[in-house]
């Protein structure tokens, strides 16, 4: 019952937010799933000042989400039939966006790249070349991707415990894995694939560490992050890499990827 009494709340403080998507023609499905994740956001949200801005940055968020979501992603997004997995559709990056939703680039750039990111409101970025791709936590990838992952750990401790097979700890071919997993599963696709999976290893090494990697295997963790090769892909993965190795106990934004076009 509270449950259900804070989500009629958290809704409710989100009229204003629902009344301007349909201001603007946004899908009615489409606003029932922003919605239903910013509900699962809680105070941290209601926080922000709520107003067109905010309210656009959300709109780019999910309007650049890997899903895609629903019937959004049917009038908006689409695969060629023939090879399912090619994107053939179209999306606007943050210029156009701004363009034809008249918003100022600063404040989309602020708060969907920057505000909504770097804090704890469960929005995941990937930067690529001049397109941005977002999931959350809460959304369908998000919560297979998270779960993979600590269960892809779990398997390593109790294997690191017990020996029950042979496995080199690679992290790289370990995020491999799972995203591989993922894309079977047609929450990703090919033309991504590569950019999350180097999301998907700093998420791997962030949970290892957070599951106590660093006092119950620390030597294994410390090879693998050295190892890694695709940790340098990515300016997180290079900071996250220093930080460990440095023992440094520095606070890392991993829910964003910053690809370095040429990594040396």
């Amino acid at each position: 019952l509270f449950i259900v009494n804070e989500l009629k709340e958290n809704v409710r403080k989100l009229e204003h937010l629902i009344d301007f998507y349909k201001e603007i023609s946004v899908e009615d499905t489409f606003i029932i799933h922003i919605v239903s994740i910013i509900s699962k956001i809680g105070d941290n949200f209601f926080e922000l000042q709520q107003d067109r801005d905010l309210y656009l940055s959300l709109f780019y968020i999910f309007y650049n989400s890997i899903l895609g979501q629903g019937a959004f992603a049917k009038k908006y997004w689409h695969f060629d039939a023939a090879t399912s997995q090619k994107f053939v559709g179209y999306k606007l990056n943050l210029d156009q966006f701004c363009e034809v939703y008249s918003v100022a680039r600063e404040a989309i750039n602020y708060l969907a790249r920057i505000k909504l990111i770097m804090n704890d409101f469960g929005f995941y970025l990937i930067k690529r070349e001049n397109n941005d791709f977002f999931f959350h936590e809460e959304d369908l990838l998000g919560t297979t991707t998270l779960r993979l992952i600590k269960d892809r750990l779990i398997n390593e401790i109790i294997n690191l415990q017990e020996g029950i097979y042979d496995e080199i700890y690679d992290l790289d071919i370990m995020a491999e894995e799972i995203t591989d997993q993922l894309k079977d599963m047609g929450l990703i696709w090919d033309a991504i694939k590569d950019q999350f999976q180097i999301l998907v290893l700093n998420l791997i090494v962030k949970n290892a560490i957070e599951m106590g990697f660093l006092d119950i295997e620390r030597e294994i963790l410390m090879e693998g992050v050295t190892q890694s090769q695709k940790l340098l892909l990515s300016i997180e993965g290079k900071k996250l890499q220093r930080k460990i190795l440095e023992g440094s106990n520095k606070d890392l934004n991993l829910n964003i990827l910053t690809l370095i076009e040429n990594p040396k």
